[in-house]
């Protein structure tokens, strides 16, 4: 008896110390692809995916999750009214924007609607995982190509 409480408390003090992901995106295989790359880390889980932002919400009112990596393009609104909303609603959840868009002038308006991490589909899948553990650290990130082309729309 006295074991299974042992084991079951470290099992739990595990399960706490992992990081909750969430996923946002209408193309199954960018869930797909998404979560099994974050789940290949020992401290990350994808908790939930979602394809729209009604479908998100419920998500992360079920999961509660850390980081919510959400794409900018949704069906019937935009991931950027999704981001705005999980600030205002949830603090503590990072969103992380993964999206086809590279042009910098979105990485700015997801920057001000609160997105801590820009990333575009186009670039490296580590960085997605270096974009997490940055913005679990109170930092933001700007993935490689977004920096470029963030560098060159402001000359």
């Amino acid at each position: 008896m006295c074991t299974q409480k042992i084991s079951n408390q470290v099992m739990d003090e595990n399960i706490l110390s992992v990081t909750r992901v969430l996923i946002v995106d209408d193309h199954p295989i960018i869930q797909q692809g998404l979560t099994h790359l974050i789940n290949q880390e020992d401290d990350m889980r994808v908790c939930g995916a979602a394809a729209n932002v009604k479908s998100a919400v419920k998500q992360i009112e079920a999961h509660r999750p850390r980081v919510v990596i959400v794409d900018l393009s949704l069906p019937g609104d935009s991931g950027l009214r999704l981001i705005r909303y999980i600030c205002q609603q949830w603090v503590d959840v990072r969103p992380i924007v993964v999206s086809s868009y590279d042009a910098a002038i979105y990485a700015m308006l997801a920057r001000h609607e609160g997105a801590m991490a820009y990333i575009c589909k186009q670039d490296a899948a580590e960085e997605v995982v270096a974009a997490i553990r940055t913005v679990l650290n109170g930092q933001h990130y700007l993935s490689r190509t977004a920096s470029i082309e963030s560098a060159l729309w402001a000359r």
